[in-house]
């Protein structure tokens, strides 16, 4: 999340350091230094504050999507998908899409993967989003949702890279969305297009 934030200095947060006549003898100028930190504890109260609305705003939504399974970013990924990208948009009225679809309905030949990777499939692994065609079902793009905590360990980015690795064996296009809210729909629309061929 970025906020921009536009911080105007009032006479609270100033102090004159001296008067000074050296321009114009008739007007007299106070040159002031700024109180930082009387105005910092003005913006850390304006970030607590945001961040405050925020997480209400966001337990809000959450709670008004109950029935929709997984993270915090998985959902406003799911609700974005389904509303504003697949029924929104005419190019895609083609296009479903599937949660927490099972890798293994996806894999025809096991012999192109190693032992550790057969594992990792039938281990029960998972994508966040599977989106397909609905006349004739074939899979067009997986969807990640990438948390940052979630992925910082080695654990989550060896199973990742598992992941990514046996999507590029079957030819499945893979977009991994990191949950920084930045571009995410464009992004989303651009990888569908060129997974669709539309680019």
């Amino acid at each position: 999340m970025v906020f921009f934030v536009r911080i105007t200095v009032n006479q609270s947060h100033l102090r004159p350091i001296c008067k000074s006549t050296k321009f114009n003898p008739k007007i007299q100028r106070t040159i002031y230094s700024i109180n930082f930190q009387r105005l910092r504890l003005h913006v850390l109260g304006f970030i607590r504050t945001v961040v405050k609305e925020y997480n209400k705003a966001l337990t809000s939504f959450i709670k008004s999507h109950k029935n929709i399974k997984g993270s915090a970013a998985e959902i406003i990924i799911h609700k974005l998908l389904q509303e504003e990208i697949l029924l929104s948009d005419s190019q895609f009225s083609s296009v479903n899409m599937v949660r927490e679809y099972k890798l293994r309905d996806l894999i025809r030949d096991y012999k192109l993967l190693s032992e550790d990777e057969v594992a990792f499939v039938n281990h029960d692994a998972r994508l966040d989003f599977l989106l397909y065609s609905k006349i004739d079902k074939t899979p067009i793009l997986a969807i990640e949702v990438d948390g940052v905590s979630f992925h910082d360990n080695e654990l989550q980015k060896e199973r990742d890279n598992k992941k990514n690795h046996i999507l590029e064996i079957i030819g499945l296009p893979l977009l991994r969305l990191s949950t920084d809210g930045h571009s995410e729909k464009a992004k989303i629309i651009e990888s569908l297009s060129n997974a669709m061929g539309h680019s």
